[in-house]
Parts: structure tokens; sequence; C-alpha cells
């Protein structure tokens, strides 16, 4: 038996409000593009593209209908399937991202005066994340790094296997 993975996984922004669409039996259909960037250096500068990728999502809930506009931060979960169409005599071909999850990369619903006033800050972290304690524990480590055959944290040389 073959393996076989078409899994695909993109953060970006939209470029546009998701466009909502029905079939003949009713069910809803979202399509709309998402634009992810990539950077790297050329001789010290750095240098920067935009890609462009068509996402379609089967039933999208009601929160996909209402809340995906221009520029929203989204993750897409997924598959690529390319598909092809005759127009104007000619053969063209489409790669698309099945989309099987969409969500928002940044909670944007929540007013700047709600956080403040629960002495929250602000981020564009993901959804779960915790930030550090305010006084974390500090581990001190001997000026010697603590390795060099120092038992000052209770390390030998004799306790490292290589």
């Amino acid at each position: 038996m073959k393996l076989s993975l078409n899994q695909v996984t993109l953060a970006g922004n939209l470029g546009a409000d998701a466009e909502i669409a029905y079939t003949a039996s009713g069910d809803a259909k979202a399509q709309f593009n998402v634009a992810t960037t990539r950077s790297w250096q050329v001789d010290g500068q750095w240098q920067e593209a935009t890609d462009w990728h068509r996402i379609v999502l089967w039933k999208p809930s009601d929160y996909v209908q209402g809340h995906l506009k221009k520029g929203s931060p989204v993750i897409v979960e997924g598959r690529l399937q390319t598909r092809q169409y005759e127009k104007d005599g000619a053969t063209r071909y489409v790669t698309e991202v099945i989309a099987r999850k969409v969500q928002p990369l940044v909670e944007k619903d929540r007013q700047p005066q709600e956080a403040k006033t629960q002495g929250e800050q602000l981020t564009s972290a993901p959804r779960g994340y915790q930030p550090p304690p305010e006084n974390p524990r500090r581990l001190d480590v001997p000026q010697d790094g603590g390795w060099g055959g120092s038992t000052e944290m209770g390390v030998t040389d004799d306790d490292v296997p290589f």
C-alpha cells in the first residue's frame, strides 16, 4: 500500500469578505482568498512575496458567514484539489484548498475597553495562549554554567550519559 497524504494548513489574512453561495439543494458554500506572506534575505536586504490561496468551505458555520471579512487573520486546515473547466474553448485548471476547518487567528470581537476594565492586555496571541506569570521562578545557574564538573546544581560529569 502506498502512503498518500493531502493536507494543507495556512495562516494568513482574507483578501476580501467571504462569498456565500447556495446549491440547488440548499447547501451553503463559502469561497474566499487567503494571502500568506513569506520573507527571505538577499544580500542583507529583506525580500517579501505574497501568495494567494483560493479556499472553499462547504456548510460554513454562522460564525464564518458573519465574521470572515477582508483582512481577518485566519487559520485554514484542509486538502488541495485541482479541478478543470472549459472556457472560450480552452481547458483551464484551478487548484483550491477544500477547507475542513477555518478559525480566526485573533479574537477581533473583543472591545479594547472590555479588556482594559478587566486588567488584561490585548495581544495578537493565538486563542488559548497563557502569558507567563508576572514573576517567573528563576533558575540561578552558576557562572561556569553548572555543567563543567560542578556539583552546585547536583549534576556531575558522571551523570551525563555521553
